[in-house]
């Protein structure tokens, strides 16, 4: 597994190929306008496959003595027409790993999750960045107390001056073959002036005294490819933001 931030209660499914990510109508719609509406067809190819939604049905005990809180067995609904089909027994086999009765009941209290693919799986030693971009944290329907929190959270770090925050990552060091985790602590406490050299940890240049980073073609190649790709979604949005205004 390769969660680097997001939601704590992402689960995965036995054989790591598909995620379950506890969600909101908004976020549901939000995959699902991407399998009907023609405008954001280009969009899935930078998304996961969305297979539909997970809904933990049961409840939590009120007896305080209980330690585990149990929950019945999920229920996969609203799949799109041409996903492909869940096992009973996957999801049956919801790998919860070593949870707390805390998160559990957290799980169980966000009944709705998304079924996406995890894109991380196809890859042997994957590393993960995980980017929060813009200078607005927030949406039209935030309640004004969020407005406020997220409004102080921009002013606080790099998201409010340059429109990006360092969420967590992980990399790869095939040197001690390990997974080098990076916390958003470490993004939280950049500044506009520590922000590129922040960048830089995670697209490391190999150097006569370090082997374990990319050389300067391959890290070029990688970092144009993720402009590109950076830019065709901004003009994809602002496309569909056209088609929406002009209806």
């Amino acid at each position: 597994m390769s969660q680097v931030g997001g939601h704590p209660t992402i689960h995965f499914s036995p054989d790591n190929s598909l995620l379950f990510k506890p969600t909101n109508a908004q976020e549901i719609e939000f995959y699902q306008a991407l399998t009907t509406r023609p405008e954001l067809t280009r969009l899935r190819w930078f998304t996961p496959e969305f297979l539909g939604t997970l809904r933990l049905e049961g409840g939590i005990p009120q007896d305080k003595e209980k330690k585990e809180v149990p929950a019945d067995e999920p229920v996969v609904s609203d799949k799109a027409d041409d996903s492909a089909e869940i096992g009973q027994h996957d999801v049956k086999s919801l790998a919860l790993g070593e949870e707390t009765s805390e998160t559990r009941a957290q799980a169980v209290r966000s009944t709705e999750s998304v079924v996406l693919t995890n894109l991380t799986q196809a890859f042997t030693h994957p590393s993960v960045l995980d980017v929060k971009l813009g200078t607005v944290l927030y949406d039209e329907h935030a309640s004004p107390e969020k407005k406020a929190r997220m409004e102080k959270a921009a002013q606080d770090t790099t998201s409010g001056s340059c429109g990006i925050r360092l969420v967590g990552f992980s990399n790869w060091d095939p040197s001690n073959q390990t997974s080098i985790m990076t916390d958003k602590a470490f993004g939280k406490a950049l500044t506009p002036e520590t922000l590129p050299s922040g960048i830089a940890r995670f697209f490391p240049l190999k150097t006569s005294s370090s082997t374990s980073g990319l050389s300067s073609s391959l890290l070029l190649e990688v970092l144009q490819n993720i402009h590109l790709d950076l830019t065709t979604i901004h003009s994809i949005l602002l496309e569909t933001e056209a088609r929406l205004v002009r209806r």
